[in-house]
């Protein structure tokens, strides 16, 4: 109950309404007796505000876009006052600017070479996240995705490309034998070790970027040579299939670096 009454309040899509009239809002159930006692910090500040909520909370507090809120201070601060969060708010306790971590930074990956490499080695940087194969009819994209890494790349971008051996099983050879055919299509963007992309032994970052950006019908990577576009704030801004080439994705790109 506590988390739907804190999502209601801060889900609202009205975009005319103010943020003090959202906090004035949710101070109201909060101080009704019946939601009060279920209403903890934590489900408080586990809901997610709409678009407008934290625009408006934004021009409000002078805080700058890609900032979270932790509203679990308005929230006390209110109940020590005896007044809700409207009387928090009033006396300047707008919930706490948290800065928003770069999503992706919490995974760590392993190169083809068996060396571990933490994802916020890229961070501020344009991605381009894909699964390769060395025996499939879409290998010929890696020509392309050589193209994509040297257009963009003194603009911050990189492609990432994860050998993958669940679709067919099109890339069965070792470490060393995809690297070797990687080096012979001119690869010059980072090569990981072989994973899964699918299943309960999925490797982290995949089952992020499928929970991110789910495909049609059904969120799995369908084949290889599936892409992800992530920006440089670790948001996932596309998702590709197989079927779109890399050259395809050099305008949405452009945009982005």
């Amino acid at each position: 109950m506590a988390s739907r009454v804190a999502a209601s309040c801060l889900g609202t899509k009205s975009t005319s309404v103010s943020a003090v009239s959202h906090m004035q809002s949710c101070s109201r159930l909060v101080q009704k007796p019946a939601f009060a006692a279920r209403l903890s910090a934590p489900a408080f500040t586990r809901a997610r505000p709409s678009r407008a909520f934290t625009t408006s909370v934004r021009a409000a507090v002078g805080t700058m876009p890609g900032t979270v809120y932790d509203f679990s201070v308005t929230v006390r601060r209110g109940r020590e006052l005896g007044g809700g969060l409207e009387l928090a708010w009033k006396q300047g306790f707008h919930g706490l600017p948290l800065l928003r971590p770069w999503p992706p930074a919490l995974f760590n990956l392993q190169s083809i070479d068996g060396q571990n490499v933490p994802l916020n080695r890229y961070k501020n940087k344009v991605l381009l996240i894909v699964n390769v194969a060395s025996q499939c009819g879409f290998t010929p994209q890696y020509l392309e995705l050589v193209e994509l890494q040297s257009k963009f790349n003194s603009k911050g971008f990189e492609v990432l490309a994860f050998p993958c051996n669940q679709f067919g099983k099109q890339e069965p050879g070792t470490a060393e034998e995809i690297k070797a055919f990687a080096k012979s299509k001119g690869a010059n963007f980072p090569l990981f070790a072989k994973i899964n992309v699918n299943g309960s032994d999925a490797d982290p970052l995949w089952k992020w970027l499928k929970g991110e950006k789910g495909g049609f019908l059904v969120d799995g990577i369908k084949w290889n040579f599936t892409k992800f576009l992530v920006d440089k704030e670790g948001k996932v801004v596309k998702r590709y299939g197989s079927t779109t080439t890399p050259g395809a994705i050099a305008d949405d790109i452009a945009k982005l670096v």
